[in-house]
Order: structure tokens, then sequence, then C-alpha cells
């Protein structure tokens, strides 16, 4: 689950992201892509994603359950 804490300067809450995929990879610039799925599993509105572009692995948070419904998610 995603962890959040307090920024010291601006007093806001913000998320701590992963800083390595599934496999090992080091999360740095221009080698993850972050972005937000629709869905309906676990009572969520979706999940906040992260894709290694050095092995695609992709983490969901939170995690994925197999009872979920991708919604508005169109193939290119």
């Amino acid at each position: 689950m995603t962890e959040l804490i307090q920024d010291p300067k601006s007093g806001f809450w913000v998320e701590v992201a992963p800083t390595h995929c599934t496999n090992g990879h080091a999360y740095r610039q221009a080698k993850v892509l972050v972005s937000w799925h629709p869905c309906t599993c676990a009572g969520t509105m979706g999940h906040r994603t992260h894709q290694c572009r050095e092995c695609m692995a992709i983490t969901y948070d939170p995690p994925h359950t197999p009872d979920g419904q991708w919604e508005g998610i169109a193939s290119l």
C-alpha cells in the first residue's frame, strides 16, 4: 500500500514511490512510467502503476485482485 509522508517544506502529503521494480531494476528518470488505471477491485477507484522501462514489469498500488474490473482501458 502507498506510504504517505508529509513534506516538511510545503506541509503537503506526498506518496513514497517504489525505488525498484519487482525484478530489481532501479527506477530513475526515463526508466519508469507512472500512471493510473481505473479499476473496481478491493473497493478502490483504481491503481497507481509503476512500469519498468527495462523489463516492462508493472506494480499496482493498491495491489490488483482477481475480482476487479478494469475500467475504460482501450487498446492502442
